[in-house]
């Protein structure tokens, strides 16, 4: 396979690294080194490896997505295998950019974004309506926190964004 555009902006934020399976899978890419998981992309074989930090939620997260109704596991990417002694699974690297970074790199404007994450809403909202059963109890808690750390990450990150979130209010 051959690595896509969209894997270009992801291997211009990454880092090289030698990964255990660089002589099966190919090159690596560390993209992602976050609180709670780090990603690795193999471009030539178009997968990615998604480890757990600190506990066995990037597992369960794994063990969710291969138990969903075919109508929603669509939208997730395909779950190659999954390794509980290393706390990792092997997922496809599906070929897109998130909404955010389009934005972010100024390839769609504001309102096409809120477009975008409206539709997505949209699709989540009939899903979870559909399959209740499936959707994580607290998943709304768990939302809120997982934005609550990012807000804040971003805020030791960014002047600007320090300064705006001191704002009570913000009119764009």
């Amino acid at each position: 396979m051959h690595t896509t555009n969209s894997f270009f902006a992801l291997e211009q934020k990454g880092v090289s690294v030698n990964h255990p399976l660089v002589s099966k899978y190919g090159r690596c890419i560390k993209v992602s080194d976050g609180l709670e998981s780090i990603l690795w992309l193999f471009p030539e074989s178009s997968l990615m490896i998604k480890k757990g930090i600190y506990n066995k939620k990037v597992l369960q997260e794994a063990v969710w997505i291969k138990n969903l109704p075919e109508e929603i596991r669509r939208y997730f990417p395909r779950i190659i295998s999954i390794n509980s002694s290393d706390n990792s699974y092997i997922m496809e690297a599906l070929p897109y950019q998130t909404v955010s970074s389009l934005l972010n790199e100024n390839k769609i404007t504001a309102r096409r974004a809120f477009e975008y994450w409206r539709s997505g809403h949209k699709v989540f909202l009939s899903v979870r309506d559909k399959y209740e059963e499936y959707v994580p109890s607290g998943w709304e808690k768990t939302f809120l926190n997982k934005a609550q750390t990012r807000l804040r990450l971003l805020e030791n990150e960014s002047a600007l964004f320090s300064d705006l979130s001191n704002h009570r209010h913000l009119i764009i």
